[in-house]
């Protein structure tokens, strides 16, 4: 079936979403990652999945994928004085529940997680203008989870 369909490997230029020199070499990268996890580790399969589907069938919007953007100033304002007052007043958030996506099982110290459902619903309410023009849809917003404060 894979031939039928005229896939070969390793995928051609043209066959990464998007086609460019960074996003390929950013893919091709990962490929190299994956490739070198122990065949007996069953998150090998997982790594492929994960890869081929990012680099050649999931569309991507700038070249390097996910693109970082400063925040909008007044979001940022509002995020870093309820972070220094939750600080200040004496209250340590709990530590975040182990995510391996996030840390490893040698991280020296899991982050801290502070939730504000009030302060989250209002970042993603005033974050989802700037998504829509990005992604040329309209969203509804999902999740907001809370500030990650790492102590590195």
């Amino acid at each position: 079936e894979y031939k039928a369909r005229n896939h070969s490997w390793p995928p051609r230029p043209e066959e990464y979403k998007p086609s460019t020199p960074g996003w390929q070499k950013l893919m091709e990268r990962r490929f190299r990652q994956v490739e070198a996890i122990s065949e007996s580790d069953p998150g090998k399969y997982e790594g492929w999945l994960s890869t081929v589907h990012a680099a050649l069938i999931c569309p991507n919007f700038t070249e390097h994928g996910w693109a970082g953007i400063r925040a909008p100033e007044h979001v940022v304002d509002m995020l870093t004085r309820s972070l220094r007052s939750g600080l200040d007043s004496g209250y340590l958030p709990e530590e975040e529940t182990f995510l391996d996506v996030i840390q490893s099982e040698f991280s020296v110290q899991k982050p801290l997680f502070i939730i504000q459902k009030k302060l989250n619903n209002w970042v993603l309410d005033e974050l989802r203008p700037h998504h829509e023009v990005w992604s040329g849809t309209k969203l509804i917003g999902s999740n907001a989870y809370g500030l990650r404060v790492y102590r590195n």
